[in-house]
């Protein structure tokens, strides 16, 4: 798997150089990516204790536009299974949807060279995974001379 600098930096923030609080090792992994640290109380066999390097678990992807097709079907009266969203539920759906924005942000680097531009992979796995029917990448380019003209 390939070790990901931008995930990495996330691990590194508790100033623990990427192992677990308490000097366990920390191999990377899907967790790595998808599962972001947090600051919160965690219990283990020493006791409870605020701890900087709690994973969140959410596995937040990258389908970020979900939570709009949900909120429209329910405004049409459309969900399979029901309806009647709480604005809690669909404050949900917007936070989860920002998390996949942040999550796709991090998915690839761009690289400039002269009028050749590089997509590079970020991520553990193939750009772009998922189910088959989302797995579509847009890459809207506008080239711009040196006075930022067309």
């Amino acid at each position: 798997m390939v070790l990901l600098k931008l995930r990495m930096t996330a691990r590194l923030l508790p100033g623990t150089g990427g192992n677990f609080e308490d000097g366990t090792p920390r191999y990377f992994s899907c967790q790595t990516c998808h599962m972001i640290p947090s600051i919160g109380t965690g219990a283990d066999k020493s006791g409870i204790s605020v701890r900087k390097d709690l994973a969140v678990h959410d596995m937040t992807g990258g389908n970020f536009w979900l939570a709009d097709v949900i909120k429209y079907q329910e405004a049409k009266n459309q969900l399979v299974f029901g309806g009647g969203l709480t604005s809690l539920q669909v404050e949900a759906l917007d936070v989860g949807a920002l998390r996949a924005k942040k999550q796709l942000s991090m998915a690839v680097s761009l690289q400039i060279n002269g009028n050749t531009l590089k997509v590079i992979n970020q991520t553990g796995h193939k750009v772009i995974s998922g189910y088959p029917e989302g797995r579509r990448m847009w890459l809207h380019l506008t080239w711009l001379d040196q006075n930022d003209g067309y």
